[in-house]
């Protein structure tokens, strides 16, 4: 009966007191909904259409269920370079074997498709592929008992004399412990440093033999009188922007596409409607991708291949640490450097050099410097003259003060003349004060930050956390906006601001502020 087919996603003992048993084996089965009659006619756009033997995972479609409740396993071809508008592969075209090449959600109360090779795999699929079935089974299905520890593996370059002329990778390895526990400096174990003009996949390669037989096959150890097999994978790569980037795979910053999350342009990155599920990088996609970039014999066509898909010409190395790695979700993103370093400096920035007048400006810092601030917390710096200086948890510091200060200070003769006349309309928002708009603008911004950077956020929905994020993002985008018209009618002035303090003409993130086309530079850099 193809209406009881389900896809397990998840292995595990059910610790909870429901129906399945306390402390019983329990599978979470995926929704697969089969090829009848009646389905195809109620799915009439699939192009190419809906086929006999044709499986469609239901992405949103989740339960739990005892191992004693499974009949029977299928074997079910799972085609990971199906892509839209193409056919059937000719390996299993007319076999009459069950196959999966879409995943569907209806969750929205709209029926959406789209190729499986556009989805993220779990784990297990990926481990099968790198080590094969047959392994994993002699290994793990044995009389031995195992443990297992699973780790993150944290890579960064730092700079010797105090500067990035000579500098060392260093690898450190993180058990997977609860978030308290891994920031404990004990926890913290380092595994190599890779010395100043090494590459980086050499580093990988000397590493790569102990860490990959961990990973597959464990390695005995004797506790007590009893023999332990103890197997080592790791499940993150962590990283600051740019090392993330190039641990995936992706070109940096300054090229047209170098998101590792999606294939927006340079001149697409303000676009927060962007289309993530159709225009989005998934694993198994970079994958085929990967493979005809191999293909090319042409190295001009596979230059040309690399800046339109944003890839580097070198394949991702740490293949050799951890095989069935996840090219997406294996490589977390950095709230601290975006979020801190990004989002909140450019707002304060701007808030200091273009909102507030040069009397707005002193008003603004006597009052930072009488507000009283949460126990253990350090003051703030000036941000008229130190903000170039601050560090990223000066930055996390003042985003969540800012907000505060300004509702309970800021007065309308603080702000500039050009800035009281361009909110409004920037903001579309007529019958609100300048007042009201500005602190709206931070106290979103707040607001996304503690959500992004905290270890238990209140918001578990993801997409009110989505639209808590987004929204930060389109209030700043209106204050740039308000800023740089002002700047365009009035005339950019260094007067009272971080530029005017500077020694030195060359861009700083004072002009930022000042200046509209650093605006834009500053703003295609971070994607706000």
């Amino acid at each position: 009966d193809i209406s009881h087919i389900g896809r397990v996603h998840f292995v595990g003992r059910d610790h909870r007191h429901s129906d399945t048993g306390l402390h019983m084996v329990v599978l979470e089965v995926q929704g697969v909904v089969g090829y009848t009659p009646q389905t195809a006619r109620r799915l009439p756009t699939l192009n190419p259409p809906f086929r006999p033997f044709e499986l469609i995972a239901m992405e949103d479609e989740m339960k739990y269920i005892s191992i004693t409740q499974v009949i029977d396993q299928l074997d079910v071809y799972v085609d990971t370079t199906f892509e839209s508008d193409s056919d059937l592969s000719a390996e299993y075209e007319g076999r009459g074997q069950y196959f999966l090449r879409r995943v569907m959600r209806t969750k929205t109360g709209v029926v959406e498709v789209w190729p499986y090779c556009k989805s993220s795999p779990i784990r297990a699929e990926l481990e099968i592929a790198a080590h094969g079935r047959d392994l994993l089974e002699n290994i793990f299905c044995s009389d031995i008992q195992v443990i297992s520890l699973p780790y993150q593996l944290f890579i960064d370059g730092f700079g010797l004399y105090r500067n990035m002329y000579r500098s060392l990778m260093g690898f450190y390895m993180i058990p997977a412990l609860s978030a308290v526990e891994r920031s404990k400096r004990n926890n913290i174990f380092t595994l190599t440093f890779g010395p100043h003009g090494t590459n980086f996949p050499d580093t990988i390669a000397a590493l790569s033999y102990g860490l990959s037989t961990l990973d597959c096959k464990g390695i005995m150890v004797d506790i007590g009188e009893e023999k332990v097999r103890v197997a080592a994978s790791c499940i993150a790569f962590l990283g600051d922007m740019p090392q993330q980037t190039s641990n995936a795979g992706i070109k940096g910053p300054t090229a047209r596409r170098s998101c590792r999350s999606c294939f927006i342009d340079d001149k697409n990155r303000p676009n927060l409607d962007y289309d993530l599920r159709n225009n989005g990088r998934f694993h198994h996609h970079m994958q085929h991708l990967r493979s005809k970039l191999d293909d090319l014999p042409n190295p001009t066509r596979r230059d040309q291949m690399c800046q339109e898909q944003g890839m580097t010409a070198q394949a991702v190395s740490l293949f050799q640490i951890c095989p069935s790695l996840n090219l997406i979700s294996y490589f977390p993103s950095d709230p601290c450097h975006s979020e801190f370093a990004g989002i909140s400096e450019i707002s304060h920035s701007l808030l200091v050099c273009s909102v507030l007048s040069p009397h707005g400006q002193q008003e603004y810092f006597r009052m930072l410097q009488t507000f009283p601030f949460p126990r253990g917390w350090n003051r703030l710096q000036s941000p008229i003259t130190h903000l170039k200086k601050y560090q990223l948890q000066e930055h996390a510091r003042a985003s969540i003060i800012i907000p505060l200060v300004l509702r309970c200070g800021l007065r309308e003769e603080w702000l500039s003349l050009a800035i009281k006349q361009t909110i409004p309309t920037a903001f579309s928002a007529g019958n609100q004060s300048p007042v009201d708009l500005i602190i709206q603008v931070y106290a979103a911004i707040a607001r996304s930050n503690s959500l992004l950077v905290s270890q238990s956020p209140r918001e578990n929905d993801p997409e009110v956390a989505r639209q808590i994020i987004l929204g930060a993002r389109q209030q700043l985008q209106f204050l740039i906006e308000a800023a740089a018209r002002a700047a365009a009618t009035f005339g950019p002035s260094r007067a009272g601001s971080v530029v005017s303090r500077q020694p030195s003409p060359a861009p700083t993130m004072g002009t930022v502020a000042t200046h509209t086309g650093d605006y834009t530079k500053k703003q295609s850099l971070y994607g706000i």
